[in-house]
């Protein structure tokens, strides 16, 4: 039984916790916001910040973050490694495919735009499929070879690349999709404790936009003035 009405009084009450943790993902961002230029001083104020924050929380009656809980349970922290990981590949691809379709294939910007929609809906198709299966494993597994598998391909790529090559890689970048965020957030689910399911959710988020987010700055580094 999960007694959700006192969830959230409980974990309110770390508020110094709170805010440490908010302010070293904020610095965190800021640094990876530049990668381009790095501000190397954000990054050092960074793991300051989550020294004191460990500190802070390993002494808590009621911690905010349950950093013994995420030291122990290394399935769940292995979780959260893998979908940033795995957001990581997958927003470089959705920021960096249409710019490339438009600066080096020479598509139009609509139809740079039409070539998302056959991953878009692969991805919604999967994940409605996913989501009723039991074994969460084979899916994940699966989920990582069809993102090895896309990522490769785009080695393949030139500008003068055919179109069914284009289909077929975004197609396999959307049936990952669909499968990895399915299937990573029903193992976060499977894998905190009951008492910490709001937290754990949070946290899971966290590493989804962490990996979102540098991915642009690592498009930006890569494709630089033009894809």
């Amino acid at each position: 039984h999960r007694d959700l009405h006192s969830f959230p009084t409980r974990r309110s009450s770390d508020l110094p916790g709170l805010v440490l943790f908010a302010a070293a993902l904020t610095g965190l961002l800021l640094f990876l916001m530049s990668l381009a230029s790095p501000r190397w001083w954000l990054l050092g104020v960074t793991v300051v910040l989550l020294a004191a924050l460990t500190a802070r929380e390993l002494r808590a009656r009621t911690p905010f973050l349950d950093v013994r809980m995420l030291a122990r349970n290394r399935a769940l922290t292995t979780t959260y490694v893998r979908f940033g990981i795995t957001m990581l590949i997958t927003y470089g691809f959705i920021y960096g495919w249409t710019p490339w379709l438009e600066q080096s294939a020479g598509l139009s910007a609509a139809d740079a735009g039409f070539m998302m929609v056959p991953s878009f809906v692969v991805a919604a198709v999967v994940s409605a499929v996913a989501a009723r299966h039991r074994h969460i494993w084979p899916l994940l597994v699966t989920g990582a070879v069809a993102l090895a598998a896309g990522s490769a391909g785009l080695l393949l790529l030139t500008g003068r690349s055919p179109l069914w090559l284009l289909l077929v890689i975004s197609i396999a970048f959307g049936a990952q999709n669909g499968m990895t965020v399915v299937t990573n957030q029903a193992a976060m689910y499977a894998q905190a404790p009951a008492d910490s399911t709001g937290t754990a959710a949070g946290i899971l988020r966290t590493f989804m936009y962490l990996g979102a987010i540098a991915s642009a700055s690592l498009i930006s580094l890569s494709f630089g003035h033009a894809a």
